[in-house]
């Protein structure tokens, strides 16, 4: 349908330009040469109109020195259409559309026939004429001309296009006709951007769209930040982007998006910290392109790039009462397209009123499964990891295997230091665990002076390796209340699944099991349980 549309505008024009010069011809006393160049432009805009209605198939390639085919057009393309047509109505061995590059490069975009190669631009008469926007013949004849060729820059001078056009007529260039093709080649390439600007602002319209529908149904909160990350990024024509909260203050990196590098999820935004917190303090959109020196980082100092990105965006999202509750950060080698732009800002109180909600949700829930006094996961949470765990075990068959940690002697360090330096002891324990474990393993609080590590994609003897590097960490710490050291020892028990349970929900049982041996047999171990056994 697009094509349709873009075909249909080109035709029109084309009747438009002959129409007009027609009635300038019959108006202007022009001489009767020129108002048949006049006329045979109706006839191109009526052949051309033919060859876009009609199907098209590809045509083979010319064979060098030999015209494209007498009984049908080459190709379906306005600017192709055109410039065959003109090739058959004038005495014409070949037409090329150039463009000067910013490679220095003076390539064919289109010919009628098989074009020539791409030449350097320095030096040559071609791009002379190009930068002067003045008609030349080209002498001596070029090496990749077939004939005598004329070069007619083709307007607006900016865009760095000429059309050359090979004859052995030496009079060739001052035909009517050739002379007003520029114009109707400007006006098919005006055309032809308008179009590609009109798809480009409806693919982005359709990505915003999927992303608003898609709102209402998310289950996952913690999502939204990554997705709208992503959604900017593709509006925008970036190759990545961040999402950050906002509070007055400072923020925080929520999600990111893309390639390139930038600041990564949790990166604290400090009220100086960058572009981010001078949008987000402005409330107001902030651009920065190549021509920019010394300018802040995105989010602050810490974020690493492979290189940094030739353009970034900074929008802030305003809620409705004009405070700013998150800020978007878009990077990328190319501007912007300002229409997305103009869209992130329309609909900023939308996504900073999705943002806040999403964020309150996840502090909720994390409330919720958190243990108060150690800040890790809680016995909710715990229970809840499992049985995804279960989930992805009964259809991947992926190993799996758990620790237990139980505090020796806990109950009297309650009774000779106080409950305080048990909690003071616990929450330094946490501080240990979390730093001896991987970044994939789920440390958590079972209850009282127990904790457990859940280890994905871990085999039987790596979880025992493991386990004994935690128990030697927290055996070297040194753990004080009130200037003195307080004596701390785990005992831990250790089980896999499937070597040595067959179902995950079987592993707290076994680890357990484990534990208990680890007591018996002295506490400060590790004790992993044998190949076969269950948790039962």
């Amino acid at each position: 349908m697009r094509a349709r549309r873009l075909n249909g505008r080109v035709v029109a024009l084309l009747a438009l330009l002959a129409a007009a010069w027609l009635a300038i011809g019959t108006v202007g006393g022009l001489s009767m040469a020129e108002v048949g160049a006049g006329a045979l432009a109706v006839a191109i805009g009526f052949v051309a109109a033919r060859a876009i209605r009609r199907p098209l198939s590809a045509s083979p390639p010319a064979r060098p020195g030999e015209r494209p085919g007498d009984g049908e057009m080459s190709s379906g393309d306005p600017l192709a259409v055109l410039l065959d047509v003109l090739h058959r109505h004038v005495a014409a061995e070949r037409l090329v559309l150039w463009q000067q590059g910013e490679d220095g490069q003076l390539q064919p975009v289109a010919a009628t026939g098989p074009p020539p190669p791409a030449i350097p631009a320095a030096g040559n008469p071609l791009a002379w004429a190009v930068d002067q926007g003045r008609s030349l013949r080209l002498e001596p004849r070029p090496a990749w001309a077939v004939a005598d060729a004329v070069a007619v820059p083709i307007p607006p001078l900016r865009k760095g296009l000429a059309l050359t056009i090979e004859a052995e007529d030496p009079d060739i260039e001052t035909s009517p006709l050739l002379r007003d093709a520029p114009r109707l080649i400007a006006g098919i390439l005006e055309l032809q951007e308008r179009e590609g600007r009109a798809a480009a602002t409806t693919a982005r319209l359709e990505r915003l769209m999927a992303f608003l529908r898609e709102l209402p149904g998310r289950r996952d909160p913690r999502e939204l930040p990554g997705d709208l990350a992503r959604a900017a990024a593709e509006i925008l024509g970036g190759t990545g982007a961040v999402v950050a909260s906002w509070d007055e203050a400072s923020g925080r990196v929520l999600g990111r998006w893309g390639s390139g590098g930038g600041p990564a999820a949790g990166h604290y935004i400090g009220i100086l910290g960058g572009d981010l917190a001078l949008a987000a303090r402005a409330g107001a959109t902030l651009r920065r392109g190549p021509g920019h020196q010394g300018g802040l980082p995105l989010a602050g100092a810490g974020e690493r790039w492979n290189a940094r990105p030739g353009y970034t965006t900074v929008v802030p999202l305003v809620d409705a009462g004009g405070g700013t509750r998150g800020v978007l950060g878009v990077w990328g080698e190319t501007a912007p397209d300002e229409g997305g732009v103009g869209l992130l800002e329309a609909l900023g109180p939308l996504l900073a009123l999705q943002l806040r909600h999403s964020t309150d949700i996840v502090r909720f829930r994390q409330r919720a499964h958190e243990d108060a006094l150690t800040s890790l996961p809680n016995r909710a949470a715990l229970d809840e990891q499992l049985t995804e765990v279960r989930h992805r075990f009964h259809r991947y068959r992926r190993p799996v295997a758990l620790m237990i940690l139980d505090i020796d002697h806990f109950k009297s360090i309650n009774d000779t230091w106080g409950h305080q330096a048990g909690d003071a002891v616990l929450e330094r324990l946490a501080d240990v665990l979390r730093t001896s474990v991987r970044e994939v393993d789920f440390p958590a609080r079972f209850g009282g002076e127990e904790l457990v590590v859940l280890m994905p994609e871990t085999m039987r003897r790596e979880a025992g390796e493991a386990a004994e590097r935690v128990r030697a960490a927290i055996e070297r710490t040194a753990f004080e209340w009130n200037g003195r050291r307080v004596t701390v020892t785990v005992s831990v028990g250790v089980t896999a699944c499937p070597e040595c349970v067959d179902d995950p929900a079987e592993l707290l049982r076994g680890a357990d099991k484990a534990l208990y041996v680890s007591k018996r047999r002295g506490r400060n171990r590790v004790t992993v349980a044998e190949i076969g056994t269950s948790g039962g």
